[in-house]
C-alpha cells in the first residue's frame, strides 16, 4: 500500500511539472521575440515574400515564398524592434529574419507560424503588428 501512495505521489508531482514547462512552450511554431540588437544588425541571408499573413489565437500565421535549396535547413525567425509606439493604438514594428542557402534559387511557399503572446503589452488588450515588407498592418488582441 506504501508503494502505491509514493507511486501516486511521484506520478502527481510528474504531471505538475510538465504543466510548468509546457507554459514556457510556444502555442504554436517557434516564440516571436523581442531585440532590438537582432532587428537592428541581423543580415538576412535569403530572398522572401510574405504572401498573406492572419492571426489566430494566439499565432500568426504567415504564407511565404522562399528561395532556398532546402526548406529543412532554412532559419526563420520573427524579431521584434523593442519600442513600442502608442498613438492611440499601441503599435510594435517586427522583421522576419531569414538563414537560407538561396544558391539553387527554387521557390518554396510555406506557412510559417509564431507564437505572440511574448509581444503582448501588459496595459492593452491588442496591438498593432507592423511586419516588415509586409504592407498590411495586423491587429493582435488577447
Amino acid at each position: 500500500m506504501r508503494s502505491i501512495k509514493i507511486l501516486s505521489l511521484v506520478s502527481l508531482l510528474f504531471f505538475i511539472g510538465c504543466d510548468e514547462r509546457q507554459a514556457d512552450l510556444p502555442v504554436c511554431g517557434k516564440f516571436a521575440f523581442v531585440s532590438s540588437d537582432q532587428f537592428d544588425n541581423a543580415i538576412n541571408r535569403g530572398d522572401f515574400f510574405i504572401q498573406s499573413a492572419r492571426i489566430e489565437d494566439d499565432c500568426l500565421l504567415m504564407s511565404v515564398r522562399i528561395g532556398t535549396c532546402d526548406i529543412n535547413d532554412t532559419e526563420v525567425e520573427l524579431v521584434d524592434s523593442g519600442s513600442v509606439t502608442n498613438s492611440g493604438e499601441h503599435h510594435r514594428t517586427l522583421r522576419l529574419l531569414l538563414d537560407t542557402d538561396d544558391s539553387c534559387n527554387v521557390d518554396e511557399i510555406v506557412t510559417l507560424s509564431f507564437d505572440l503572446r511574448p509581444l503582448r503589452i501588459t496595459e492593452a488588450q491588442e496591438v498593432i503588428l507592423n511586419i516588415q515588407t509586409f504592407g498590411e498592418a495586423i491587429t493582435y488582441t488577447y
